[in-house]
C-alpha cells in the first residue's frame, strides 16, 4: 500500500484496522505511517489532562527534593482534584476567563485614568509616612515620583484598601487650597465608587454567579441521574406507579452498559458480518441518529 493509503486507513480506522494486521502482528507497511502512529500516541498523552496533572505533581516533588521543602506545600492543592465542589470553584473562574480578563482590563484602564489625574494634580499627596518610620532618619516616601510608580501604587494600595486611594493620600486643608481640595475630593470619591464599589463587585459577581450556575447545573444533573431513566427518559414516579420500580426497570430493560456493549460490539465486528438490524443500527450510529434508542418507550408499561 502507498503512504497516502495507509495514512487514510490510520485516520479512519485506527491502528487496529484489519489492513494492518498480518499474522496477528501489527504492520503499518512503511516507516512514515509507523512514525505517525507513534506521534499520535505522544500527542494523546500530552493532551490528556490526567497525564499533565501527574507530570506537574511529579515536577513539584522533584523541586522539593532538589531545592526547597516549601515546594511540597503545593501538593496540598491535590484536594481540588478529589472534591467536586472545589472543582466548581476553579471552574467558576476558568470558564469565564475571557469575560473576567476583559473586565480586569477595563479596571486597569480606569485606574490608569485616575493615575493620570493623581500624577498631574495630586502628586505631592501620594506620600506614605509608614515607610521607614522606625528604623531610619528619613521618614516616609513619595509613591508617585514617576508615572509607572504612581500606577503601581494605585493598583496596589487603591484596590487593597477598603476606602480606596483616599486612605493613603494626605489630607488637604479646605481654607488653604480650595481648588486642590475639591479635585482630591472628586478624585477619591470617584475612585472609591467606580473602582472599589462597581468594578470589583462586577468581578466578584461574575465569579459568584458562575459558581451558582455550576452548582445548580450539577444539582439538576444529579437529580436527573437519580430519578430519570437514561434510555427511555421516563421519571421514577412513573415506574413506582405503573411498574415494579425504577431499579428493576434499569436492571432488566434499560441497563445503560448493555447499550454501550452493543455499540462496542457493532464497531468491533466486521461490517460484512452484520445482520439486517445490526447494519441498520450501525448506520444510524455513524450518522448520529438516535431513533433506534427507545425514547418514551418501556416494555414494563
Amino acid at each position: 500500500m502507498s503512504i497516502e493509503m495507509t495514512h487514510n486507513i490510520l485516520m479512519l480506522k485506527g491502528p487496529n484496522a484489519p489492513e494492518f494486521n498480518q499474522d496477528d502482528e501489527v504492520n503499518f507497511g512503511n516507516w512514515f505511517t509507523y512514525s505517525e502512529f507513534q506521534l499520535f500516541n505522544i500527542y494523546f498523552f500530552i493532551h490528556d489532562g490526567v497525564f499533565r496533572y501527574y507530570v506537574l505533581y511529579f515536577g513539584i516533588s522533584i523541586l522539593g527534593y532538589i531545592s526547597q521543602d516549601i515546594y511540597y506545600s503545593f501538593h496540598l492543592l491535590d484536594v481540588i482534584n478529589r472534591i467536586p465542589t472545589l472543582q466548581n470553584v476553579i471552574k467558576s473562574v476558568t470558564s469565564n476567563i475571557g469575560q473576567l480578563s476583559l473586565t480586569l482590563m477595563l479596571l486597569m484602564i480606569i485606574v490608569y485614568v485616575f493615575t493620570s489625574m493623581t500624577f498631574f494634580y495630586l502628586q505631592d499627596n501620594m506620600y506614605d509616612l509608614g515607610i521607614n518610620a522606625y528604623d531610619s532618619d528619613i521618614v516616609g516616601e513619595n509613591n508617585c515620583l514617576t508615572m509607572a510608580q504612581c500606577y503601581i501604587s494605585m493598583l496596589d494600595k487603591g484596590l487593597r484598601n477598603g476606602g480606596g486611594i483616599g486612605d493613603i493620600t494626605e489630607s488637604i486643608h479646605f481654607n488653604d487650597q480650595r481648588e486642590k481640595y475639591f479635585i482630591k475630593l472628586f478624585h477619591d470619591l470617584a475612585f472609591f465608587v467606580v473602582v472599589n464599589v462597581i468594578m470589583l463587585n462586577v468581578l466578584f459577581g461574575i465569579i459568584i454567579d458562575t459558581f451558582a450556575s455550576l452548582r445548580d447545573e450539577k444539582a439538576i444533573r444529579d437529580r436527573d441521574m437519580m430519578h430519570v431513566c437514561f434510555i427511555c427518559n421516563f421519571p421514577r414516579l412513573e415506574f413506582d406507579k405503573n411498574a415494579d420500580g425504577m431499579e428493576k426497570h434499569i436492571e432488566k430493560d434499560h441497563h445503560l452498559w448493555n447499550y454501550v456493549y452493543f455499540i462496542l460490539f457493532l464497531t468491533s465486528k466486521n461490517t460484512s458480518d452484520h445482520n439486517g438490524i445490526e447494519s441498520m443500527i450501525y448506520q444510524w450510529y455513524n450518522e448520529g441518529e438516535t431513533g433506534w434508542i427507545p425514547r418514551q418507550k418501556a416494555m414494563c408499561f
